[in-house]
This record gives structure tokens, sequence and C-alpha cells, in this order.
């Protein structure tokens, strides 16, 4: 099952103490074959990402609501939150900490209750960051998804967008005042 996970982590990463502009995309790989994407548009989200004195980035507490992912199948949606995700218990995805410079990106993820580390690569295209990463549902905890012997491989690809104009200045900057020299990715 590949979520955008990417998508999810920075997504939930913006200035503000809410959002509504981030797009989250999981990529899941099926076995024995085939494939989805679960989405979730309009991510509402909590945190800060701001630019750092040296060009790069560090976000900090950034929240996804689950609830909010899709695969466009109701029962497939329900197997996801209900059995795997376990939403009800856990129900948001969490980018405690993160720093990104250059491209790359790490961090500290907290979903279904376990904090595990995070590294991508990450991206402008088209006026948004564009974040991307692998996530193995097995280091969360999470159980092995499978109906009617179809399974999913135990690597999503994330996916996570924002618009650039919601990355603030840092801590001690004046609001009115964001730097525009913003790192591009070569």
């Amino acid at each position: 099952m590949q979520i955008s996970v990417l998508t999810l982590v920075f997504g939930l990463v913006t200035t503000f103490s809410s959002f509504g502009d981030g797009h989250v995309k999981v990529g899941v790989t099926l076995k024995p074959a085939g494939s989805f994407e679960a989405v979730a548009d309009h991510v509402q989200g909590q945190g800060r990402i701001f630019q750092t004195k040296e060009g790069g980035f560090k976000a900090q507490n950034v929240i996804l609501p689950l609830q909010g992912l899709t695969s466009h199948m109701a029962l497939r949606d329900q197997h996801m939150k209900e059995k795997y995700l376990q939403v009800e218990t856990h129900p948001n995805a969490t980018l405690v900490s993160a720093t990104a410079q250059n491209g790359q990106f790490t961090g500290q993820m907290t979903l279904h209750g376990t904090t595990h580390e995070v590294s991508g690569t990450y991206t402008l295209k088209d006026g948004n960051y564009v974040a991307t990463f692998k996530l193995k549902p097995s280091d969360y905890h999470i159980a092995k998804a499978s109906y009617m012997g179809v399974g999913v491989q135990d690597e999503l690809e994330i996916e996570v967008s924002f618009p650039k104009g919601e990355i603030g200045p840092a801590p001690g900057t004046p609001q009115g005042r964001v730097p525009q020299n913003l790192p591009k990715r070569k």
C-alpha cells in the first residue's frame, strides 16, 4: 500500500496554525499485482514550518487528520481506517519535527502511536513544495493489510505538497518580512 506520506508530512507543515491548501498522496502497491492511491485534499493541519537563516526549513508538530484519507473505494477506505490505521484510537499522523535543506529532509513522524524517523527529498514544482518519502507500515506497528488474497507491500510512497506561500519566517523574524531566497533543488 503506497500512501503519499511525504505529501502527508509536508502537507502538514505550515507557518500558520491551520491550513487547507496542502495535498497528500499515498501510493500503495498490491501483491501479487496492482496498485492504488489514497489521497487527502484540503489538508487541515496544525503546526509550523519556517525558513532557517541557512536557507533550509524546520517544521514542528504538523498534524494530518487521517479520517480525511480516501482511496475513492468505500470498502477499502473502511478497512484502511478501521482495521489498519485504527483512526478511532489513532486519529492523526504527526510530523513531530523535521529539518530540510538542499532538497533533502529528515524528521520524526508519529503514526499509529509510534514515532519513527523519516527522510526524503523535496523540490519546488509549479509554485508548490513537493516532498516525497517512503514509509513502512510495519515500522509503526500497523497490521499487514490483506483482503481476499491480495496484500499490501510493506513500503508506501508518500508525496506531500503545499503552496510555497505557506512557509513563514523563522521565529523572531518580523511577520511582514518572509525571506524569498528559498533553496532550489539542483
